[in-house]
């Protein structure tokens, strides 16, 4: 079963108003005292009526329903002049319900906001791609250990020791797919505003 599942939040079209925006929610997230971890589920903490607390994100089951994962840790968050990038690991699943929250508070600033979420499994098990049209979903796709064999068997080598080149087929296989939906719906923006 799988535990580490490491992640990456990537905004690949991102307005000034949104950086701001995501300055402000990521500014949220507590440092951790001591020997810890800084926690996804912070982001959620605004302060305003019906905004859970601290002590809430750190619940599993709220974690679970908000987040998507039992525990989510951050260990960066980037926000440069036209880009962000959050990453980190969660347990046992992908950080999925608290990527799509925060594609949507993003949107509410940026409606041509285009984001993705790319995952993958310590074992790995699974590994995975989402890309998101402003707050909603575009394209979501979850690959299994069985698809990844087929994958490293069309790039193996006769040389080629399976084990090593696994993480590297899946990566670059995970970068292709985003590249290409993220390509298809810049496309798809395009013939919808010059009809």
């Amino acid at each position: 079963m799988a535990n580490h599942v490491r992640y990456t939040i990537d905004f690949q079209q991102i307005n000034k108003a949104a950086l701001t925006k995501l300055a402000e929610i990521c500014s949220r997230v507590r440092e951790p005292e001591g020997y810890g971890d800084q926690w996804f589920g912070d982001m959620f903490v605004d302060g305003k009526e019906g905004s859970p607390t601290y002590e809430d994100t750190n619940h599993v089951n709220w974690a679970y329903e908000n987040v998507g994962s039992k525990w989510c840790v951050l260990e960066s968050m980037e926000i440069g002049e036209t880009w962000a990038q959050i990453a980190g690991y969660a347990g046992w699943n992908q950080p999925e319900e608290g990527t799509q929250w925060l594609m949507e508070q993003l949107a509410e600033v940026d409606e041509s906001l285009i984001g993705s979420l790319i995952y993958d499994d310590e074992m790995p098990n699974f590994f995975g791609v989402n890309v998101y049209d402003g707050g909603e979903p575009y394209y979501m796709r979850q690959w299994d250990e069985e698809e990844l064999a087929e994958l490293v068997a069309e790039e193996k080598e006769e040389d080629d020791d399976e084990d090593e080149i696994l993480w590297e087929v899946m990566r670059d296989h995970q970068q292709g797919a985003a590249r290409e939906v993220i390509e298809d719906l810049k496309a798809d923006r395009e013939a919808f505003t010059s009809d």
